[in-house]
């Protein structure tokens, strides 16, 4: 009597192919299909929001004259709209794009947003700010056009360059994927990814303030406005990720 078989022919699934190859990475099939998680894959996603379905989500703040924080169709990286931010002539002033976020079990966290450049700017920041219900962790990363150069916030409130010599382009200049990774657990930075460039920021911690709030995420790109000039930059896929690696 002939053994009972199950399943299905192979069809030739796993021989070689001259035009394709076996997708064994989910990741990359995501990727294929359109996903804006291609540029730092590593860590699992919590949230993606590439401004589709508009600012709702978001809080914004332009002060100052010409300031403005509007969706446009005129640049993005994914799909059809970026957040376009332009800061005021007043270097006192900024425009500002802001998004609150569930506390997740402790991990290290990813915080992955794309720029692209559309005027000359003076400055910027990418903030957190990590309520765990007995105190707020800020770790701030700033931009200084004028130097060249990025600074971190310390555990003393104070800015510390970490890189030099980091051009931003304006006008037709591609979005570049900015990712900060920090360890929540121990209240310290880890890395922080700009285009080609990385940099290993662990073991620095952020600057640590006692209070009792509810725990919570809130995350801030904060564009500074310049003297006689009106700084403008797209901003599009904002990733949120837990269980980066070290």
């Amino acid at each position: 009597m002939p053994k009972p078989k199950h399943g299905l022919p192979d069809w030739g699934i796993t021989v070689g192919g001259i035009t394709t190859y076996q997708l064994l990475d989910v990741g990359e099939m995501a990727v294929r299909l359109g996903s804006p998680v291609s540029f730092d894959r590593r860590g699992e996603v919590i949230d993606i929001d590439s401004f589709e379905n508009g600012l709702g989500n978001w809080s914004t703040v332009a002060t100052g004259a010409g300031a403005s924080v509007y969706l446009s169709l005129t640049r993005s990286r994914t799909g059809l709209y970026a957040v376009k931010l332009t800061a005021s002539s007043d270097p006192a002033q900024y425009s500002m794009i802001g998004k609150t976020l569930t506390y997740p079990i402790p991990s290290n966290l990813g915080f992955e947003i794309s720029l692209c450049v559309d005027s000359p700017i003076a400055m910027f920041d990418i903030i957190l700010r990590i309520y765990n219900g007995t105190a707020i962790t800020r770790y701030d990363i700033r931009y200084d056009r004028a130097t060249q150069t990025f600074y971190y916030l310390n555990a003393a409130a104070a800015y510390v360059p970490f890189a030099t010599g980091i051009y931003l382009d304006a006008g037709q200049a591609p979005f570049v994927p900015s990712k900060l990774v920090l360890d929540i657990i121990n209240n310290c930075y880890l890395r922080f990814i700009f285009g080609t460039h990385h940099f290993d920021l662990s073991g620095l911690s952020g600057y640590v303030i006692p209070t009792a709030l509810q725990p919570e995420i809130i995350f801030n790109f904060e564009l500074w406005g310049g003297t006689a000039l009106n700084p403008a930059v797209y901003v599009d896929d904002f990733i949120f990720t837990q269980n980066e690696p070290d």
